[in-house]
């Protein structure tokens, strides 16, 4: 058996641990261009997938009577706390709408933007929530994309700026497209409305 000397040894080590480090980055790599999120486009009509499986590992979960599709469930409006939140009858808690910050309550802004969500979702209006990647905020606060109709199977940009409320605050300018990681999945078109 030949005996290593030190030198050798320690070049050993350095490479193996080199290689370790390099399989973890690698392994544990930022996966934020998933095919969920939008890439950018030439045109409006890019198409764009609702997953349609259910998650069965949700915190905040909707009661009985609401109607559960897959990651959209369909609620009535109970009322709205501010521009970017409000109550629905499918949970017990506030919705956090994914995507955009609307101006605080108690600022002159801040009161345009909860009128304009009250004028689109006043209480007793059906909306469809979507999930995406994470279900509860900080505040443990579900995050749902918004719909003012049902989506459609295909999503295009058109649709998210017509058919959701985050799109009507944006192109109205009462709200402001905010990124939080790794709800991406209409980051792209929400930063071009």
């Amino acid at each position: 058996m030949k005996h290593l000397n030190s030198k050798t040894f320690f070049t050993c080590l350095l490479s193996f641990i080199l290689v370790i480090s390099c399989l973890s980055l690698v392994a544990c790599g930022d996966n934020s261009n998933s095919s969920q999120s939008p890439k950018s486009e030439n045109s409006s009509s890019q198409k764009q997938e609702i997953p349609k499986s259910e998650n069965s590992s949700k915190k905040a979960s909707p009661s009985e009577e609401s109607k559960s599709i897959g990651s959209i469930t369909k609620t009535k409006v109970t009322k709205i706390y501010d521009g970017d939140t409000f109550y629905v009858d499918a949970y017990k808690m506030r919705i956090r709408i994914i995507g955009v910050d609307c101006p605080e309550a108690g600022t002159s802004a801040g009161e345009t933007a909860t009128a304009y969500t009250k004028s689109i979702i006043p209480p007793g209006t059906t909306v469809w929530l979507e999930t995406d990647v994470s279900d509860v905020d900080m505040y443990d606060r579900p995050l749902r994309y918004v719909w003012l109709s049902e989506p459609p199977s295909n999503v295009t940009k058109s649709d998210v700026e017509k058919s959701t409320l985050q799109g009507r605050l944006l192109t109205s300018g009462n709200a402001k497209a905010k990124t939080y990681r790794p709800d991406v999945k209409y980051a792209d078109w929400f930063s071009q409305l």
